[in-house]
């Protein structure tokens, strides 16, 4: 079998160290096939890969989530006597520039791969959760004051439908179109706020 390139093997063991700490409220055969469709789509590709994913209670996977991110917060409230170390995300104002209108937004390369290597530091920025009905998409049901989505132009409560052209119905969803964007530079991001159909164009340069 041939592996994959150490620079694929990197952005996976991100993916899959995010499924381990979400993982740890799931049965043990529930995460075992977690680990296996992150492993499958490595080894032969996102469609594959979706139909172990498609098994998997992912509401469980999004409760187990952000219950890592409430720990994470609390180890960092706890550790104020530690040495802090440098955040990831310093220069979040500089690196994101957006169009009056609101319709087009900016981030610097430098930025956007950071925050990509870091997808615990971005996370706990937003709670979010899958809505279905007239509208179906995720939504984000608080940000942070200053955060990422905040300065994007986002809002609590704003459902994101569509990641270019692929629908978000659901944290299944969410999840294939992470691993599929990987290298994306480009983001046409459809979404509802209140009665209103929205769409926000993200460069990365």
């Amino acid at each position: 079998m041939d592996l994959p390139s150490p620079g694929v093997s990197r952005r996976w063991l991100v993916v899959g160290l995010a499924c381990l700490m979400a993982c740890g409220q799931l049965e043990s055969e529930q995460a075992q096939e977690v680990a296996d469709a992150t492993r499958e789509t490595v080894e032969r590709g996102v469609d594959k890969a979706k139909e172990t994913i498609d098994r998997v209670d992912m509401d469980k996977v999004r409760r187990a989530w952000n219950s890592t991110v409430d720990a994470v917060r609390d180890l960092g409230q706890r550790s104020g006597d530690r040495e802090p170390g440098p955040d990831p995300l310093t220069g979040m104002a500089e690196a994101i520039e957006c169009s009056e209108a609101g319709d087009r937004c900016t981030v610097t390369a430098d930025f956007f791969d950071r925050a990509r290597h870091h997808p615990g530091r971005v996370a706990e920025q937003a709670r979010v959760s899958p809505v279905s009905g007239p509208v179906s998409g995720i939504r984000l049901d608080a940000l942070d004051p200053g955060s990422i989505g905040e300065r994007l132009g986002l809002r609590s409560g704003d459902v994101v439908t569509h990641v270019n052209d692929a629908s978000l119905g659901s944290m299944q969803d969410a999840m294939m179109l992470y691993m599929q964007l990987q290298d994306a530079r480009r983001f046409t991001v459809r979404y509802r706020r209140g009665d209103q159909d929205r769409t926000l164009v993200i460069d990365v340069a």
